[in-house]
């Protein structure tokens, strides 16, 4: 389960980069000027955004069936265990619980927080309404990307495997944007 939770991770990382990179309009334009644009359809960045944006959730269920496996495998470990699984140093009255895995650590808390913004996100984006400000409801609901990408910033940052690295791969887009 380590090896699906830190795989998909990867693959999030990398979907996480393109979909914030495909919304750099400046960079867009400036790229459909050059003689790229006759092999690279920069015009569908749109498009090319959503399907990306539509792939990002099998492996976000990946990532969170992972941390399922995960987080209930270290709840039903000896501290010995734990402390040797995650490089900490935990007793038996301040072992790590299952509720404590979800809603207290970093990557529990954090990783919830981003499940409900992606969902509000998603929502914002795909919702036919009838009724007038369809598009402003898209335009807030998008913005809550800012938020993602800080929480997806602290997500992995408690290192229990290693080092985080997310940061390396949003710099650019984020400067970018």
């Amino acid at each position: 389960a380590v090896g699906i939770s830190r795989g998909s991770a990867a693959l999030l990382r990398v979907t996480c980069t393109l979909l914030l990179l495909l919304m750099c309009r400046n960079c867009i334009t400036w790229l459909s000027r050059t003689w790229l644009n006759e092999w690279i359809p920069f015009e569908k960045h749109i498009s090319w955004h959503k399907h990306i944006g539509y792939g990002l959730v099998p492996e976000l269920i990946l990532h969170v069936a992972g941390h399922v496996s995960n987080f209930h495998r270290l709840a039903t470990k000896d501290v010995a265990e734990i402390n040797e699984s995650l490089g900490q140093s935990f007793t038996e009255a301040n072992r790590p619980t299952l509720a404590g895995l979800w809603f207290c650590s970093i990557p529990g808390a954090t990783g919830l927080l981003m499940l409900l913004v992606l969902g509000v996100m998603f929502w914002g984006a795909t919702r036919r309404r009838k009724t007038g400000g369809g598009f402003e409801k898209f335009w807030y609901s998008h913005h809550l990307f800012i938020v993602f990408y800080a929480l997806l910033l602290v997500h992995g940052s408690a290192a229990w495997l290693e080092p985080p690295t997310t940061h390396w791969f949003l710099l650019l887009p984020a400067l970018l944007y």
